[in-house]
């Protein structure tokens, strides 16, 4: 049985650290998101020949997704655990990026950037959470904190993009970024997320904890 003080205190190894930086990998997508849609705004009104009010609710509907995912994650995290969501949420990511570099309407785009934000939505939720869980208490706080420096890094990435992605074309852009959004956060979030970190993690950091039998923990 683990005594308070073991509880509170391990070690950072290298294996921890990894599964903290991947998912703190929804926080960049999240920043990256959020800003890399500025640069797309002219090539989707020329592409989709949008009025302000539809460029408008185009550019916001992955928030509104963001906003219905933050709020519905963290019951199914629960019930099934935060890897099962965690290798979801990284399907996610691939389908949706892939649907708006390749949509065929403004409809699919639209309803694709929604189904994004509720990936980016649930992962900025799932996301600390899952590195709490698997933290040493004295290092817990550097480490989800990790997740929102993420952020403000996709946001530096998203911005600092734009210039090389610049198209040649209505759309170009929109589907080089959307494409490195998909490789780098959703390939990334379910690699990882199928190897189960989470457990790996907390037993090198702080031995097997009180009372629970392993591979039958769901918080894992």
């Amino acid at each position: 049985m683990m005594t308070g003080k073991d509880s509170a205190t391990g070690p950072l190894n290298a294996y921890l650290l990894r599964s903290a930086l991947v998912a703190a990998l929804g926080g960049l997508l999240f920043g990256f998101d959020t800003a890399v849609i500025a640069g797309t705004t002219q090539a989707l009104t020329a592409a989709f020949q949008l009025t302000p009010a539809l460029l408008g609710f185009t550019v916001s509907s992955a928030l509104w997704g963001t906003v219905l995912g933050s709020i519905f994650a963290a019951a199914p995290s629960d019930k099934h655990g935060r890897v099962a969501c965690l290798r979801a949420l990284g399907v996610l990511y691939v389908v949706t990026a892939l649907g708006c570099a390749f949509a065929w309407n403004w409809y699919a785009l639209v309803s694709f950037r929604a189904l994004g934000g509720l990936a980016i939505g649930g992962s900025s939720v799932i996301g600390p959470m899952y590195i709490a869980e698997i933290s040493p208490a004295d290092k817990r706080g550097r480490l989800v904190g990790m997740f929102q420096f993420s952020v403000v890094l996709g946001i530096t990435c998203g911005l600092s993009f734009q210039l090389p992605c610049r198209p040649a074309e209505p759309g170009g852009n929109r589907m080089a970024m959307e494409a490195w959004s998909c490789g780098g956060a959703g390939g990334g979030l379910l690699s990882r997320a199928l190897r189960h970190p989470a457990k790996s993690a907390m037993v090198g950091a702080n031995g097997p904890r009180s009372g629970s039998t392993p591979g039958t923990d769901r918080d894992w």
